[in-house]
Formats: structure tokens, sequence, C-alpha cells
């Protein structure tokens, strides 16, 4: 089984250029001890985590509006050991929700997308799970269905009512001012994206996570299954790629 912590610099480049830090959206910074989630993916699969809380703030986002959309990217080769020509399936997620409100009304849904190279989503969604009611902190979604068969995938969560909750992300500033907490620390790719309503239903994010520092990462941990797409592979090679799963 893989489990694969990725906290820092990945080798995949991002093109930071192509995207704006998010305007007018409100953030704060809130200290606090997080408790483990307490689960990675099923067995052969991949548990894929963006965030580094060792400094032990986070950002919370507020400003949301009904039909805003924000999620993670995830690079399957990369973070996956996806290899040419599988398919990817989620096997589903904790998601860190602040400020929540059970019952009333302040649900989101959740969807997973093929996402082409420049970050955009390819076709409708693949599997939803609708009218989620968070609790505060950690969430557990069961896979959401559908098969991916892009390279890069995202986990979009939609706010149904707007205001609530909030989005939690992790926190440059305090992380690299903790020294001993974070030795060495620097600002991971960008990974975590908003779709902003007032744009419409278009298929590319317009913005990133960021807090002047650099990109931040929506607190997601997200697990995937890959396996071949088609019947061709030879099984002695499925077998000898299992051994390094």
């Amino acid at each position: 089984m893989k489990k694969l912590l990725l906290v820092g610099l990945l080798t995949l480049a991002m093109a930071i250029a192509a995207f704006a830090d998010i305007p007018n959206r409100d953030k704060t910074a809130v200290q606090e001890a997080i408790t483990p989630h307490g689960g990675g993916g099923a067995t052969g699969a991949c548990s894929i985590i963006y965030y580094n809380l060792c400094s032990g703030w986070l950002w919370v986002w507020s400003g949301w509006a009904m039909g805003d959309q924000a999620g993670v990217v995830f690079d399957l080769p990369a973070d996956c050991d996806k290899l040419a020509g599988e398919t990817c399936a989620n096997t589903g997620f904790w998601w860190y929700w602040r400020y929540t409100t059970p019952g009333w009304g302040y649900t989101v849904h959740y969807d997973v997308y093929n996402m082409d190279a420049n970050f955009c989503k390819i076709g409708a969604s693949l599997g939803t799970s609708a009218s989620q009611d968070p609790v505060e902190r950690w969430n557990y979604t069961p896979a959401l269905g559908g098969t991916i068969t892009s390279d890069l995938a995202a986990i979009v969560a939609t706010w149904d009512k707007g205001g609530l909750p909030y989005a939690g992300t992790d926190n440059n500033f305090k992380n690299a001012a903790a020294p001993g907490l974070c030795p060495g620390y620097a600002p991971g790719p960008i990974r975590s994206f908003i779709w902003d309503a007032q744009f419409g239903d278009v298929p590319c994010p317009q913005y990133y996570f960021g807090d002047g520092a650099g990109p931040v990462q929506i607190l997601m941990d997200a697990g995937f299954f890959c396996q071949p797409g088609t019947a061709t592979e030879s099984g002695s090679w499925t077998g000898v790629k299992s051994l390094f799963r």
C-alpha cells in the first residue's frame, strides 16, 4: 500500500503566471492542534496530501457565494504511480471545514473531474455527492464514483447556499516563521483553486489559493486507486508493478 504524504516542493512545475491569487477573499489566521483524520486509502491505493501544518497555523477563508467552487487538482502519475493507459477512481476523501452550521442548510456538494494540463475541467462531473452538511473540522466522504482517464483529476466542492462553511488551508507565513517546527520550509506548487460564481460556470479556475508568500493548499486528504485501462497489459508486468506500489 502506498501512503504518499507530499507536503513540500513537488517535482512537477506549475505555470504560476497562468492564474492570479484570489482577490477580495477574506482570510483569517487560526492556530490549533488539528487531530489526524485517521485514514489512508484502500489497500493498493494512494492517499495524497499537499498541505503542510507543521506550525499549527492555518488560514480560514470566507466570502463564499452560492455556486462558488473550490478544489484540489491531483497529479496522479507523480503522486499515485499512475501509468500510461491506466484509469483511476477516487476511493474517498477527508476535507477540513471551519465555521460549519449543521442543520441550517449551509450545504456543499462534491464532484470529481478529469482535468487537462491547463487545469481546465474535461467534460461533466464523473461523480457527485450532493447536499453534504459539514460538521466542524474533518469530514469524510466515500468514493465519488466515475472513471478518471486523465493524468490530472480534481475534487471540487460547490457552495449550495453560500456564506458558510469556511475553507481551510495551510499558512505559509506561519510555517516560515517557525524554523524549529518547519526546517527548510518552502511553499508547495499550485494545487488548490477557486472557481468564482460571478464568472459563470467556466471550466477553468480563475484563481489559486495563496497568501502572498506563495501558494497554499486546501486541507484535504484524497484517496485514489489506479489500474490498467484495458486487458492488454501483460500479467507479468502487472505483477512486477504492484510490488513497487
